[in-house]
């Protein structure tokens, strides 16, 4: 007996279409570091010499090139993109949890902002039976 076909979940949709615009975002920021981490201005803002500008974008860059390919592929139905990215943003959620205690004003705001998001992607990846239906049939 044949399964039946589930289609994609609205939730995983919407988190390709986010995951597009955050790895996009990621490599962009990335660059504008790299490009600019000659840019006195910059070092004394970010309180980091030109090298560890050009390490945090290098890191950005790549960071986002991951986003954007398991955000595109998510939507295949892979059990191991599914994974990958739910790993990904339970990184996040623990930077996040980090941040509520560590951080404070604004950046603690990001924080729970950070956290709050991460809850709810990985809310959305492994919360339902027609998510898990949708990754199972693949």
């Amino acid at each position: 007996m044949q399964s039946e076909h589930v289609r994609r979940p609205g939730g995983i949709t919407l988190l390709m279409v986010l995951g597009v615009i955050n790895g996009v975002a990621g490599i962009g920021s990335g660059l504008f570091l790299v490009i600019d981490s000659d840019d006195q201005q910059l070092q004394d803002v970010a309180n980091m010499s030109s090298s560890q500008l050009t390490g945090a974008g290098t890191g950005s860059v790549i960071a986002g090139v991951i986003v954007l390919v398991c955000a595109l592929a998510l939507g295949g139905g892979s059990s191991f993109v599914r994974w990958t990215y739910g790993i990904i943003t339970m990184v996040n959620v623990s930077f996040g949890i980090w941040g509520l205690f560590a951080l404070h004003g604004e950046q603690q705001l990001t924080a729970a902002f950070s956290l709050a998001f991460g809850l709810m992607i990985l809310w959305i990846l492994f919360g339902s039976e027609r998510t898990d239906r949708f990754f199972e049939q693949h």
